[in-house]
């Protein structure tokens, strides 16, 4: 936000334009400061907490997926051993058929 200051000074430099280039231009000059007022009111009070609340999203959303790649791997190696346990049933079983 701009201080007293500033806006007083920024008060002055506005007479000025007006008394030069006329009350059309001192109008279009009020809008855009007013404009940039409310952009800076804006951005404070809505998008920087949008954005920060975003990026924590985000960085949650980064660990759950980190999580859930550990896990399928995990699931990955334990059906890597099931399946040899599977070929080691199977190839007790033949070797059962083929005796009898």
């Amino acid at each position: 936000m701009a201080t007293a200051d500033e806006k007083t000074g920024m008060l002055d430099v506005m007479l000025r334009i007006g008394e030069r280039l006329g009350v059309p231009l001192l109008l279009m000059a009020a809008l855009l400061y007013m404009a940039r007022e409310a952009g800076i009111a804006i951005y404070g009070g809505a998008v920087k907490p949008l954005v920060q609340a975003h990026s924590a999203f985000l960085e949650s959303t980064q660990g759950t997926l980190r999580e859930i790649g550990q896990t399928q791997r995990k699931q990955a190696e334990a059906m890597q051993e099931l399946v040899i346990g599977q070929r080691e049933i199977t190839a007790i079983i033949t070797d059962e058929k083929g005796r009898n």
